[in-house]
């Protein structure tokens, strides 16, 4: 209280007199009615039931969204692998065993920057180009005597509907499928185990295992990659995404 007086305790009451009840002239507040309070705890528990009963309604419907939006990630995540991953299984089974019995044979596997260096919000997309790097340096280890030469084509951002909503990093600039088409051409005519596109990407491929993390963290912020799937626009990259659901 900001007044301890008499007259300070009586506009104290007035003040809190939501609390204390009214005050009379005499000073002494007025003994508190029976009906009114119990109507007031009525109200009270009416209130706080219907409440309860909203919020399981919310939470319900939350909990919907919820499992429907999981159930959709889940997809995504397992499209991500059955492309990626198994896609590149199947085709390793079609022509490995002609390979093989002919005794040369070239492979050359499609993955990404993001198969040896990965970002956050990209944890699936990387873990599954990582599983292409790493099969195909495997198979290059066991066929080393066969005549068969195995390389993998890392590229980085390209400019194709599948980088659709997805920022541009400031430097390099995304590169184009012809680029990358070419890189192809080139590695077969000459075998190289990892090809970078564009080249400078080799750089970076190697760069953040050798240099402390917080280092290579704060230059890929410099440089505009660090969020490159942190802040996709998902409205622009809603219509890839539906093409791709109808094929």
């Amino acid at each position: 209280l900001d007044d301890a007086s008499e007259d300070g305790l009586h506009k104290n009451r007035i003040r809190f007199g939501r609390f204390i009840g009214p005050t009379p002239v005499s000073g002494h507040p007025k003994k508190p009615n029976g009906n009114q309070n119990t109507n007031k705890v009525r109200r009270l528990r009416r209130e706080v039931t219907e409440s309860c009963q909203l919020y399981r309604q919310l939470h319900q419907h939350v909990k919907q969204a919820r499992q429907a939006h999981q159930d959709a990630q889940a997809g995504l995540e397992q499209a991500q692998f059955d492309i990626n991953v198994r896609g590149v299984l199947n085709g390793l089974h079609a022509v490995l065993p002609r390979m093989r019995e002919r005794g040369q044979g070239h492979v050359i596997t499609m993955a990404s920057l993001a198969g040896r260096v990965p970002l956050p919000n990209g944890a699936v997309y990387s873990s599954a180009k990582f599983a292409v790097v790493g099969l195909t340096e495997s198979l290059r280890h066991e066929y080393r005597e066969s005549g068969i030469h195995f390389s993998t084509i890392q590229p980085m951002l390209v400019a194709t509907d599948l980088a659709s909503g997805i920022p541009a990093p400031k430097w390099p600039k995304p590169v184009s499928a012809q680029d990358v088409a070419k890189a192809v051409v080139k590695t077969l005519n000459h075998p190289k185990r990892l090809v970078y596109v564009p080249a400078v990407g080799r750089v970076f491929a190697v760069l953040p295992w050798v240099i402390p993390d917080r280092v290579g963290v704060g230059l890929a912020k410099m440089l505009g990659g660090w969020e490159v799937f942190s802040n996709v626009d998902a409205q622009h990259r809603a219509s890839y995404r539906k093409r791709n659901s109808e094929l």
